[in-house]
């Protein structure tokens, strides 16, 4: 999302906090890396689904396993694409690093 002006509304029966995070020029992945460290987490056990370009899902996986100390079991970590990468697995689970 480079702006504000790509925002939709969405409507969930549930309670949702939704944070907009614009790219701007940056790098895809970025700012998203960037609000996932800064992000302040509920106390206690959770759980992470992370679906996004595979290296921000890396580097996001890492932060949340070695800072945050989540269990492995309780992510889901999918890197739908690759930046500069035609065609690109849908199964990069970060399993590597």
């Amino acid at each position: 999302m480079l702006d504000a002006n790509e925002e939709q509304p969405l409507q969930s029966p549930a309670q949702v906090e939704l944070h907009w995070i614009y790219r701007g020029q940056a790098q895809p992945g970025c700012q998203l890396v960037a609000a996932v460290r800064a992000a302040q987490l509920p106390q206690g056990s959770g759980k992470a689904w992370v679906a996004c370009e595979a290296v921000a899902m890396r580097a996001i996986r890492k932060h949340l396993l070695e800072d945050r100390l989540m269990e492995r079991a309780a992510l889901n970590p999918q890197g739908y694409w690759k930046l500069g990468m035609a065609n690109h697995p849908d199964h990069d689970m970060g399993e590597d690093g």
